[in-house]
C-alpha cells in the first residue's frame, strides 16, 4: 500500500510539473534545454486545458505495455504530434520567436490536423475550463 501510494505521488508530481512548466513557459526543462516549445493552435501560448489535457495522455502513452505506440503516432501523423498533442491539438515549434516560415508550417500542421483558422477562433471562443484564468477567456 505504501509503495502505491508512492507511486501515486510520484505520478501527480510530474503531471503537475509537466502541466505547469508547459502552461507557464511552453515546455519543461528537457523542451527548454532543447529550445523547443509547446503551443497552442495558430501558435498562441497553452491554455491550462490544452496543457493538462497533452499531460494526462502522458498516463496512457507512458504505459511499459505500448511505450512503443506513441513513436508510431509520432511518425505516421503528418503534423508530427503525439497522442496528447493530437488531443489536445497542440504543437511543438522551436522556441526562437515565430517566424513567418514557423507561422506558415504551424498553420500547415493545423490544417494535416484537420484544422482550418475558423475553428481555431472557435475553440477560443469555446465555453472556458475551471483550469482557465480569467485573463485567458
Amino acid at each position: 500500500q505504501q509503495a502505491t501510494m508512492a507511486s501515486l505521488a510520484i505520478t501527480t508530481g510530474f503531471l503537475l510539473y509537466c502541466v505547469i512548466l508547459e502552461k507557464s513557459v511552453g515546455g519543461t526543462l528537457g523542451k527548454l534545454i532543447m529550445k523547443t516549445r509547446v503551443v497552442g493552435p495558430s501558435g498562441r501560448p497553452l491554455t491550462w486545458r490544452e496543457a493538462l489535457l497533452r499531460n494526462c495522455s502522458k498516463l496512457v502513452e507512458l504505459s511499459p505495455q505500448i511505450i512503443w505506440l506513441p513513436a508510431i503516432f509520432v511518425m505516421l501523423n503528418p503534423a508530427r504530434q503525439r497522442l496528447g498533442d493530437m488531443l489536445a491539438r497542440t504543437l511543438v515549434v522551436e522556441a526562437s520567436g515565430l517566424s513567418v516560415q514557423q507561422i506558415e508550417e504551424i498553420r500547415e500542421r493545423m490544417q494535416a490536423m484537420g484544422m482550418t483558422p475558423n475553428e481555431e477562433e472557435e475553440l477560443a471562443a469555446a465555453p472556458p475550463s475551471p483550469f482557465d484564468r480569467d485573463d485567458e477567456r
